[in-house]
This record gives C-alpha cells, structure tokens and sequence, in this order.
C-alpha cells in the first residue's frame, strides 16, 4: 500500500465561488488529499457522493439554494464513513437545524479558522482544533454562547 492509497478523497461544497475555490486549492496542496471535487448547492453535492469515491466532505451551511440540512440526509445515506465538516458564520442557526444530529462529524465557526492554517486540520479531523463540535461519536462541545 503506497503512500497515494492512504490519501483521501475531498468534495468541497460551497456557492460562494472563492471560498470553494481557496478551500480546494489549500485542500489539494495537503499530502493527505487525493482527489477535490466540488458543488455549489445541495443537490449536485448530494449526486456526486453518490457517484464518486468521497472521503471527506466540507460544507458550508448556508448555501443560495438551501442549506446543508437539506444534503446531510442524502450525504450520510450514500457515504456513511465519510468524514462530514459543516462550516458556518451563524453558530446559533446551524446548531438550532440540528446538523449534528442529521449527521455532521463536525460544526466549525467559519471565521473561527484559518483557511490556510487549518483546513486540512478541519477536514481530516485533527483533535487540536478546540474550536469544533463533537460529531456522531457524542454530545457537541461547542460552547453555549456562539
């Protein structure tokens, strides 16, 4: 088993065109990634974890045509090992649709994070990252108040 077949295959799901674009580029430099895909709505990213072999997906939770309330459903059915990373700039609305609970590994603070320090952390589940919730595993850690 070569070092290739240990990386991990990413869909990087955002319609704000630079923030997909910055998370793919910084994604695709980290030597953990195999291949980056990405989506700008729930629907496509719902297909393609259908069809392509994902790893990892980093989603934003507020998307123009809905949010990730409306893919995690379809996510977790098509790939239920795959790691699930929803980011947001509203704390309150993400834990308030129950993310977790719908089958989010993670809920990151967007601006709680540094795109080109952190993302390859976020996405393939670094523990040092204090910031984050709790996923599948247990109850969420994110502190009441964010």
């Amino acid at each position: 088993m070569g070092p290739r077949s240990l990386c991990r295959n990413v869909l990087v799901v955002d319609d704000d065109d630079d923030a997909r674009r910055l998370i793919h580029s910084r994604l695709a430099e980290d030597a953990r990634t195999g291949m980056v895909w990405e989506a700008t709505d729930p629907l496509t990213a719902s297909a393609l974890v259908e069809f392509l072999p994902v790893d990892v997906v980093v989603l934003d939770f507020l998307l123009a045509q809905g949010t990730a309330v409306d893919c995690l459903p379809a996510l977790r059915r098509h790939r239920p090992d795959s790691r699930i990373v929803v980011y947001t700039a509203s704390m309150q609305l993400a834990r308030g649709a129950h993310v977790l609970g719908l089958g989010a590994d993670q809920l990151v603070h967007r601006w709680g994070f540094d795109v080109d320090q952190d993302i390859g952390s976020i996405a393939f589940g670094s523990p040092s990252l204090a910031a984050v919730s709790a996923g599948r595993s247990g109850p969420s850690s994110v502190p009441a108040g964010e």
